[in-house]
């Protein structure tokens, strides 16, 4: 059926506008920025494609045949790599996100200065985009790539939303070089949170108001996890010297940590991994004679393969050890998402979702992870009065597990909307139940 057209907002671009950005100058004669403003912009991607048919709440009621246009608008901050027009932005797991080949991108400064951009590539290892702006020039930001998150350093990061005038205040690292639990990057570090991220990423200053990485997440409750800006730069150079993307190896697995070892949840079918003869329940030994110590070392294993490579994947099946090969693929964009809408034809919850796929859970480092990833809260709706977060995970809804678009359309046809809703959410790790409060 043909339906109408629905924004879905990954992440509003407004709340990064006023409080990431510092006064960026041109190469073009406008005057510098004061020292202690960073000279950082605010990136716009706007992906827009046909979404798969699906089920989705429209009118009361549930529609399974559900077909719409889908413009995704999300926001990050980025840095001016050069006086070429160059700008980097850290979209980590995001970049999944873009699902459009020629998206529509916007970098604009603190002064409201604007230019369109285009998209020179991305690296998906690391989820590092690299941006070419047209039609102007901001002045380069000053970076650090020398700086250590060593334990006890003071760092810079944003501390003020909603005001013209970015503010940056101190924060101690709390856990330095290669001690972050599960961070693919041996130099992450943690610095404290007051709240949650609601941000793609955020810059992170020392104290001459370098950028020294950015926070994209957090691995706990009160510390986000910081990526060194020199890694980052590392990436988009690589993107650079290619001229596009860098594509990231792909088996096509569901893993889960397990007290034995690393176990195999789920394979898709076609993939590399049913093609090597991978099975539920297979345990990982070793990738190319490298011990699996985890699932997130194992992905970081296969993404930083070469296409088109064969790997050597030692298992143990039932007590049995053997050995398969597989042929490693690139990873792809998950065309196939269900968007699930419960913010239409009015906010009447005012959550926007996609389906936890096994692509993206994997990619957002939550292998096994079932659900539904919210992508969107309506400002000033019932969710967001109840604290439901954008990358927060819906588990279960009245007690109701959520595994996909089918068990979402049974627990909707069946129960409805009533004066409340208890949702189970997944947030950083952590289990957590929200109950919203139904406008009638």
């Amino acid at each position: 059926m043909s339906a109408p057209v629905h924004l879905a907002r990954i992440l509003p671009a407004a709340i990064l506008a006023a409080s990431l950005l510092a006064g960026a100058a041109t190469a073009s004669g406008e005057p510098p920025a004061p020292a202690a403003e960073p000279s950082l912009v605010l990136v716009n991607i706007i992906s827009e494609f046909r979404g798969p048919k699906g089920a989705v709440e429209l009118n009361g009621k549930i529609l399974n045949d559900y077909s719409p246009t889908v413009i995704q608008d999300f926001s990050s901050a980025g840095i001016v790599l050069d006086d070429k027009g160059h700008v980097m932005t850290f979209l980590s797991y995001r970049w999944v996100d873009i699902r459009s080949d020629k998206p529509r991108i916007e970098v604009s400064n603190r002064e409201g200065r604007k230019l369109k951009g285009r998209l020179v590539g991305i690296d998906q290892r690391s989820g590092v985009a690299v941006i070419q702006t047209t039609g102007g020039r901001f002045r380069p930001t000053q970076v650090c790539e020398i700086c250590e998150g060593r334990d006890g350093a003071i760092v810079m990061v944003p501390a003020t939303r909603g005001t013209n005038a970015p503010r940056f205040g101190e924060r101690r690292v709390v856990m330095g070089n290669g001690r972050v639990s599960g961070a693919p990057d041996a130099g992450a570090f943690r610095v404290p949170m007051r709240e949650p991220l609601s941000d793609i990423s955020q810059p992170v200053l020392n104290r001459d108001m370098e950028v020294i990485g950015f926070m994209t997440g957090q691995d706990s409750p009160d510390a986000g996890v910081v990526y060194p800006v020199k890694r980052l730069l590392d990436s988009a150079r690589q993107v650079l010297k290619a001229g596009g993307d860098i594509q990231a190896g792909w088996l096509g697995i569901r893993l889960q940590d397990a007290p034995t070892g690393v176990m195999v949840q789920g394979v898709e079918p076609g993939s590399p991994a049913a093609e090597a003869g991978l099975s539920p329940r297979d345990f990982l030994l070793r990738y190319n004679s490298r011990m699996v110590e985890s699932a997130r070392q194992f992905i970081d294993m296969v993404e930083n393969t070469a296409i088109g490579a064969k790997a050597s994947i030692d298992i143990n099946r039932r007590g049995a050890p053997m050995s398969v090969i597989a042929k490693i693929r690139a990873r792809q964009t998950q065309t196939a998402q269900n968007h699930l809408s419960l913010n239409s034809p009015r906010p009447m919850i005012g959550l926007d979702t996609v389906v936890l796929t096994p692509d993206l859970a994997d990619a957002m480092q939550m292998p096994g992870q079932t659900g539904l990833l919210v992508t969107g809260v309506a400002p000033q709706s019932p969710a967001a009065a109840a604290g439901v977060l954008a990358g927060d995970v819906v588990t279960a809804m009245d007690g109701q597990p959520i595994f996909d678009a089918a068990s979402f359309a049974s627990y909707w046809q069946s129960h409805g909307i009533g004066p409340r809703l208890v949702l189970q959410v997944l947030r950083k790790g952590k289990n957590r139940t929200i109950t919203v409060k139904v406008r009638n």
